[in-house]
């Protein structure tokens, strides 16, 4: 096969492969529907998503610890995003105050199955966190569990009219499911096992597939870098192989602030 030839074999692979949406400004205001609904003074801002029907899926990632030591020893919860406006979100652990068994960001997640009335509960979708444990670029090493199963780090439940900080956070496989709309969670690496949490590029994924065919209905995914430069990005499609249905990892459940 000549290169010319690869390359467009390749290209045509990418574009089989790329979903049906891609990461963008969610609503193109970064700001989800209806608020954020986990742990009160949490800004509904600089968000990266798609909206596909009346389906929104939302990720952004923020300053967990600042470089203060003021909060039991370490850095306080911050609304610090550094978002670029496209998909990716920088941090500097110098200027951070974290234990040794935490992240200095977490990455947060939106799941809204109903933003244009059609009345679709949270159950009607399957849903799939991808995430990169290992910040090395270049290096395949990924976490993948659906957040509304027991197997996840568990999550907050509300409806389009729940207010800022509106809702108690559940253990995973609890609430209703098939009722609300809406849910939410805010996640340190440091509740994942395995996870590293040094310098370097995260690429974490959220994505929504049919409950019976198990074809993909929508996904956005973000990039997480702490300290290090970013590298020449993956094709959008790419990254997103991994977040399959199945392979759910069993994590420690916390309640996240």
């Amino acid at each position: 096969m000549t290169l010319k030839s690869l390359l467009i074999a390749t290209l045509i692979a990418m574009a089989a492969v790329t979903p049906p949406s891609s990461a963008a400004t969610v609503n193109a205001t970064g700001k989800v529907t209806n608020n954020v609904i986990f742990g009160s003074g949490n800004s509904n801002a600089a968000f990266t998503g798609v909206t596909v029907g009346g389906l929104e899926l939302a990720l952004r990632a923020k300053l967990r610890y600042n470089g203060s030591s003021a909060c039991g020893g370490f850095g306080c919860a911050q609304n610090t995003f550094n978002y670029t406006g496209g998909n990716t979100y920088t941090f500097i652990s110098a200027l951070s105050h974290a234990p040794v068994n935490r992240s200095i960001f977490n990455f947060e997640w939106s799941i809204n199955s109903n933003t244009n009335g059609s009345g679709a509960a949270l159950n009607s979708l399957v849903y799939s966190i991808g995430v990169d444990t290992d910040p090395t670029f270049g290096v395949a090493s990924q976490i993948t569990y659906n957040p509304l199963s027991a197997l996840s780090t568990g999550y907050y439940l509300g409806t389009n009219a729940s207010g800022n900080g509106g809702a108690a956070f559940s253990v995973g496989g609890t609430g209703n499911l098939g009722a609300l709309n809406l849910a939410q969670n805010s996640v340190n690496l440091g509740f994942l096992p395995g996870a590293k949490l040094g310098s370097g590029q995260f690429r974490i994924s959220l994505s929504a597939f049919n409950a019976t065919t198990h074809a993909l209905v929508a996904s956005t995914a973000i990039n997480v870098i702490v300290d290090a430069p970013a590298p020449i990005p993956l094709p959008a499609g790419l990254p997103l192989l991994g977040t399959a249905i199945g392979g759910l990892t069993v994590f420690r459940r916390r309640k996240t602030k």
